[in-house]
């Protein structure tokens, strides 16, 4: 047992390197532009305001000289607390998002025995920041921002060892690489709701504010301490619940401290809205056993021992870890081509989405169209089908701007997909892997779990070579093996299938 915990194959250390995301260049005082998600892209998950929605809500209004179509019409002045009320299911979701965005980061740094530092964000999805009120003829403004739902919303990696040097006054600051960059993870922790503005002074209270009482700062010692496997994520969540509930408690005081300042009730309503919705959380994560299935989409089984059961979670955590790194990777390459071309050209409207289309076209076969498809998260037709001819003939400009670089787009998409035809042997081995860890906790021989695999579907012949060359990765778990073994060893049929480059 002791052996299988370990699991070298399953969640190795991670070196810091440009493949994991761009070089930091260190200046997190400088304020700078926030890179804006597209929708069309589907690169962001994002919500707009559901409670005030108006059709000024989509368009791009300044509100210098408030004249602004289709305003939201009252008939009675809006006091505060009834707008916090209006949003009051919304701040819930805000809250189980931010439990559930930590948690998959302590899963995607668990293990990687690098060292992490959260520098804020900067880049969320498209948003209104006001919209139009018409109160008795009086057009007036809501002021809304775009709350991000991640308490650590970006981190930069670093190689442990450098930074221990580091910080004994050895060497200077070492290089660091915005962790994951462009990966469906990090697009997840760059999520935002739009609400009004008291709500992220709110979140502001708790976060980055006061030095000494910063729920960032806690959220990044957990998750170095998660990366060098001193504690489990599910572990971590749980006293990143308990931290965030101090606080907010914290913070309360502190504003019931000070008058005159503006927006405080608000604010302190909103936080004790904050302190109930923890809690309430915190009875789901640390009580409900259907938690853990739930987030990680998977049965744990019936076992009654908690090793194997850590086991089988090692292997689930390990497999949402190592999809997003290799992910990471394939991306970079992408991105470095970008960067070659942005270097002789003015960036064009609708560049990346010309960009991604000419790398899935590419693709000689339809299987290998799909799964860059797949790796952007992008259809080309889609996007055609979804936008009017003035868009689209935006669209064929940028293509016609990247046709002298048509080779070098080629090149790169053929390029990542060897390394995804090289990741699918990978996958097909821990495949194998697993099949072995879950005999090993039922404690059968290859012979017997052939033997009770034939015995509960006669119609398929399995041996005991049939076991060994799975175990050995000479042949892919199927989705219908991955069924016959999850019947007979009493476990979820997802943990033989967890990765994205096979079908």
């Amino acid at each position: 047992f002791e052996a299988l915990v370990a699991m070298p194959e399953y969640l190795y250390p991670i070196r810091a390197s440009p493949l994991l995301g761009p070089v930091y260049n260190g200046k997190t005082t400088e304020k700078k532009k926030r890179k804006t998600y597209s929708h069309e892209l589907a690169e962001t998950c994002s919500q707009t305001d559901r409670v005030f929605q108006d059709k000024s809500s989509l368009l791009k209004l300044t509100f210098k000289d408030y004249t602004y179509p289709n305003p939201l019409q009252l008939t009675v002045k809006v006091k505060a607390e009834d707008l916090i009320d209006a949003c009051r299911d919304m701040a819930r979701e805000h809250i189980e998002r931010r439990i559930l965005f930590f948690f998959q980061q302590l899963i995607i740094c668990y293990q990687t025995k690098l060292h992490f530092e959260c520098i804020g964000a900067s880049d969320q999805a498209k948003s209104v920041d006001a919209i139009a009120i018409n109160f008795r003829g009086k057009i007036s403004k809501l002021v809304r921002n775009a709350a991000h739902s991640s308490t650590t919303p970006r981190l930069i990696a670093y190689d442990q060892k450098q930074w221990e040097d580091f910080k004994a006054g050895n060497r200077q600051k070492p290089e660091g690489f915005v962790f994951l960059e462009g990966t469906d993870y990090y697009r997840t922790q760059q999520a935002t709701i739009n609400l009004i503005r008291c709500f992220n002074e709110a979140d502001r209270e708790i976060d980055e504010k006061w030095r000494d009482s910063c729920l960032r700062k806690k959220g990044e010692e957990l998750l170095n301490l998660a990366s060098q496997g001193k504690i489990t994520p599910d572990q971590g969540i749980s006293t990143f619940i308990k931290e965030a509930i101090i606080e907010v408690k914290k913070s309360i005081s502190r504003l019931l401290q000070l008058k005159n300042r503006k927006n405080t009730p608000e604010v302190i309503r909103i936080l004790h809205d904050y302190n109930i919705f923890f809690r309430e959380i915190r009875v789901v994560v640390t009580q409900d056993p259907a938690f853990l299935k739930n987030f990680l989409n998977i049965e744990l089984g019936s076992f009654g021992d908690d090793r194997a059961k850590n086991i089988i979670l090692k292997i689930r955590y390990a497999a949402i870890r190592n999809v997003q790194v290799r992910q990471a990777k394939l991306i970079q390459k992408f991105e470095e081509v970008k960067k070659e071309i942005l270097c002789k050209i003015s960036k064009p409207t609708y560049f990346e989405v010309a960009f991604r289309t000419a790398v899935i076209d590419a693709a000689r076969s339809q299987v290998n169209r799909h799964r860059l498809e797949k790796l952007f998260n992008f259809s080309p037709d889609h996007f055609i089908a979804q936008h009017r001819k003035c868009e689209l003939t935006k669209f064929h400009h940028a293509q016609e701007i990247l046709e002298p670089f048509r080779k070098q787009i080629i090149f790169v998409s053929r390029e990542v997909l060897e390394r995804m035809r090289k990741l699918r042997t990978q996958e097909q081995n821990l495949r194998g892997r697993t099949t072995l860890e879950l005999r090993t906790i039922r404690g059968l021989t290859q012979k017997e779990l052939g033997k009770k695999i034939a015995e509960q579907f006669p119609s398929t012949a399995c041996s005991q070579s049939t076991i060994s060359r799975i175990e050995n990765g000479q042949k892919l778990v199927t989705p219908k093996i991955a069924e016959q073994l999850s019947v007979v060893l009493g476990v979820d049929p997802g943990l033989f299938m967890p990765h994205c480059f096979y079908e």
